[in-house]
């Protein structure tokens, strides 16, 4: 060990305490992400229900949305809930829809 290393209890106890501040700095930035009207999702591909906001956040469409999801576009959504470390969202309308230059 190295003169003044923390012991390796301490040290395992400050990464979790830090892991936790992570986790709760995390779930209030996808809660503060609910109060905006729309945002721009990029899907992972032409069948993908999954993709991320501009913000990078994960997100999810909507189980019972028929709207299909993008591959290369940017799709107008609108955050409803989190839910674990993802935001389900809805398409805002599909004349909003906008296709990434």
């Amino acid at each position: 060990a190295l003169p003044g290393q923390l012991p390796k209890k301490v040290r395992q106890q400050h990464a979790a305490r830090v892991r936790e501040l992570m986790a709760e700095k995390h779930a209030a930035f996808l809660r503060s992400q609910l109060a905006m009207p729309s945002m721009k999702v990029a899907f992972d591909n032409t069948d993908a229900r999954h993709g991320n906001n501009e913000w990078y956040a994960d997100c999810r469409m909507e189980e019972s949305t028929g709207f299909p999801c993008g591959g290369h576009e940017l799709v107008a959504a609108r955050p409803l809930r989190v839910e674990g470390n993802m935001l389900i969202v809805r398409p805002v309308g599909g004349d909003e829809t906008s296709q990434h230059p």
